[in-house]
């Protein structure tokens, strides 16, 4: 797992979690494995938010790489790679209106590629998460235009999210960044599930005690 961050805006907060000591969940964190590589994009505001679930899941999954600012040239920058890194074996969690791919509500899960086409999770090598609020997650996509080029993935969650608990989302489908990385992992026969949700439960939980001392 490999983080870019600016440190000095940590203050007093955990060096590992980037959280307030009350809401600390560094002990609860279980390590997990997983096939697929994941690449975080996270607004640098939302770095900085209570609420936010992204450094969770790159303290989960050492597969990922968590970068926080507002643009990157290419997969492969962001990536840190050296070698060029195809895009057609990588897919971003899509942020815009399912209308503009003929996305039926009632598919739960499907990657498209930008043709369109219907694809196997299996070509798919890793996936890319838009972290902050609705806003800040459009931000992150049009200062970046090579995500154009990348599968999109489109996935339509059976219940409310849990995270409603304690922020509100702007739209009923909408999943904190913990729970989208669950489901589209698990729809991708990744064995997470469980154990993200046991943590996301326990992010609620710290929430709620920190909300309720206030």
């Amino acid at each position: 797992m490999e983080t870019k961050k600016d440190d000095s805006t940590l203050g007093q907060k955990c060096l590992n979690c980037w959280k307030d000591p009350v809401l600390c969940l560094c002990s609860e964190i279980e390590v997990l494995s997983t096939s697929k590589r994941i690449l975080i994009l996270q607004h640098p505001q939302e770095s900085r938010n209570p609420f936010t679930t992204a450094r969770l899941i790159s303290l989960s999954i050492p597969n990922t790489i968590h970068n926080v600012g507002l643009s990157w040239r290419s997969l492969t920058a962001a990536l840190g790679e050296k070698q060029p890194v195809d895009p057609k074996e990588w897919a971003v969690l899509y942020v815009g209106t399912q209308k503009n791919f003929d996305v039926s509500d009632d598919i739960p899960f499907q990657i498209l590629s930008p043709r369109k086409e219907k694809l196997n999770p299996r070509a798919i090598r890793g996936i890319v998460l838009l972290d902050g609020n609705w806003k800040q997650s459009k931000t992150l996509w049009w200062r970046n235009p090579w995500l154009l080029k990348l599968n999109r993935i489109f996935i339509r969650p059976g219940e409310q999210s849990k995270f409603g608990k304690v922020r509100k989302e702007p739209r009923r489908d909408c999943l904190s960044t913990l729970e989208a990385t669950s489901e589209t992992l698990t729809a991708m026969g990744e064995n997470v599930k469980e154990p993200l949700e046991r943590l996301l439960e326990k992010h609620i939980a710290k929430l709620l005690e920190a909300s309720a001392k206030r």
